[in-house]
């Protein structure tokens, strides 16, 4: 089943760009990301390089996991 996880982290400035330190343990392969905002604040980040796509595909399809939170 599914957990959700959360990190702690920085931004820090790096030639005039922010810049977020990933942790370690966070599985993020590849090296190109989609960034989105929604219109609530919260940011997600989500591979796009081959190699992340590839392994999102350990999860599986998302939609057939069962969501402990919904009552």
């Amino acid at each position: 089943m599914f957990q959700t996880i959360e990190w702690e982290s920085k931004v820090r400035w790096i030639d005039g760009d922010k810049v977020i330190v990933l942790p370690k343990d966070l599985i993020l392969e590849g090296e190109a990301i989609r960034i989105v905002q929604d219109k609530w604040g919260e940011i997600s980040i989500h591979p796009t390089s081959p190699e992340g796509i590839e392994t999102l595909k350990i999860f599986g399809p998302f939609a057939d996991w069962v969501d402990d939170e919904v009552p």
